[in-house]
């Protein structure tokens, strides 16, 4: 039995699910200097380890692109449920572009600004999709129950014959650093890349198609985007990120997401269909004819001439030219 299975099915058998806690009497507020992340006052967190910011001018940054309260908390989980639950069937993972499931709570309940379980009470369980996405959420405890008993798990392979894996490039190569900038010369990833860079935040099947190109077409290991990913986004979470990018390294001890196929350019049919996605976070590819936009390396040259696109300048080669013969 698939191991996730296992705990699903364990998970329903530990009995009625609490009720949330009571709210807390208020608080007295801490004084301005003792604030654990006063930024300029730490010279350790002076800046962003994703952008050079200072850790302030981070999250006013942050602030215009989410707002972080209950209140906004419980208007995001109503507007997903009249919006997007109805899309929770089929393959959370493989489906990607029109037919991608997200609520986008996992902020909300990585801040502690909703409670599971308070939702888990309060939101009607009535229909299969909303069934699917509380069964996508339980792998949130799952992630919990791997650290409590792997408690190495963001450090160390869960399958010990991988500890000694060689990897094919180090942490500090450069084509480590196009990854993180987005500027690797595959439209797709770089634009995955750079929505997480500027808003801390992307979609699941985005997340394994840009951890699938550092792990299997670079060959670099998995705690290195593991690490990125830590402090990018704004729903990081040890737990359920070590527990991802383990699992987005095969080493960990659940092998899902060998049989998903996340290439750059055959994926972004199914991604990014008409080319909106690249087109917004790669602005410098915006003209191109959509034969082209996601593997600008084919195009003629008058093409690119008359799109503004210059390869190499304008924007970059892409680091590998055989993406399957990188994977194999």
């Amino acid at each position: 039995m698939h191991i996730f299975k296992a705990f699903w099915a364990g998970w329903h058998e530990g009995g009625e699910i609490r009720k949330a806690l009571p709210e807390a009497p208020r608080l007295k507020p801490l004084e301005q200097s003792s604030l654990p992340f006063a930024g300029a006052q730490l010279p350790g967190l002076a800046a962003s380890r994703v952008n050079g910011a200072s850790v302030m001018e981070e999250a006013k940054r942050l602030e215009k692109l989410w707002t972080f309260s209950e209140e906004a908390a419980w208007e995001a989980l109503a507007q997903f449920q009249k919006t997007n639950l109805n899309r929770y069937h089929g393959s959370i993972t493989r489906d990607a572009g029109p037919k991608a499931k997200e609520s986008k709570l996992s902020p909300y309940f990585r801040l502690g600004l909703l409670s599971m379980v308070d939702v888990w009470w309060q939101m009607d369980q009535s229909s299969e999709e909303a069934r699917k996405w509380f069964r996508c959420c339980a792998w949130r405890d799952y992630a919990y129950w791997m650290l409590h008993y792997w408690p190495n798990l963001p450090e160390e392979p869960m399958r010990m014959a991988f500890r000694n894996m060689q990897w094919l490039r180090p942490a500090d190569d450069p084509a480590v650093a196009a990854w993180k900038k987005g500027t690797t010369g595959f439209p797709l990833v770089d634009a995955g890349m750079r929505e997480l860079k500027t808003t801390g935040y992307l979609q699941q099947n985005l997340r394994h198609t840009v951890g699938q190109f550092l792990v299997e077409t670079l060959g670099v290991d998995w705690r290195v985007g593991e690490e990125w990913f830590h402090a990018s986004l704004v729903d990081s979470d040890l737990a359920i990120n070590a527990m991802m990018w383990q699992h987005q390294g095969l080493t960990g001890v659940s092998q899902w997401l060998i049989g998903i196929d996340c290439h750059p350019v055959r994926h972004a049919r199914n991604a990014d269909p008409r080319g909106d996605y690249v087109r917004y976070w790669v602005p410098e590819l915006a003209e191109l004819p959509m034969k082209y936009l996601h593997c600008p390396w084919e195009a003629p040259v008058e093409v690119l001439k008359n799109a503004g696109v210059k390869l190499g300048e304008t924007y970059p080669e892409r680091l590998v030219h055989d993406v399957d013969a990188q994977r194999a």
